[in-house]
């Protein structure tokens, strides 16, 4: 898989000039966009999400936690909520067995994932496992 660094040597271009580029967030002179956009189309570049977010300090995923993923109910949410999800880009998704206990570790693992946003469905019969 083709890397920014294999794009700006295509392109005979730093891969500081064709990052700003290919993010359309570049000033650079319309000949230096076009052989970037060429050295991508080329190379069938497509960014490192991970490293995207590593950079950005976010991945740019949503997360979402369910109480009981068998719930129909639950199930339509997911589905409506990977549907409005950004083209490209993975749910993360996962499940508590209405443990609160288990919300909590999942809580905690999507806000070191650094990740943009986070749907928390709940439901009243929720359990603490130290029961």
């Amino acid at each position: 898989m083709a890397t920014i660094y294999d794009v700006g040597k295509h392109a005979a271009v730093p891969a500081a000039s064709a990052s700003p580029a290919i993010n359309n967030t570049s000033y650079g002179s319309p000949e230096l966009r076009k052989r970037v956009e060429e050295a991508v189309r080329e190379l069938n570049y497509s960014p490192n999400l991970l490293a995207r977010g590593l950079a950005i300090q976010k991945t740019q995923s949503p997360g979402v936690l369910v109480p009981d993923i068998a719930s129909f109910f639950f199930q339509e949410v997911v589905h409506g909520a990977e549907d409005k999800a950004q083209k490209g880009k993975a749910i993360n998704l996962v499940n508590s067995g209405n443990q609160l206990d288990k919300e909590g570790v999942h809580w905690k693992q999507f806000l070191s994932k650094r990740l943009n946003e986070i749907l928390r469905l709940s439901t009243s019969t929720a359990k603490s496992q130290s029961r």
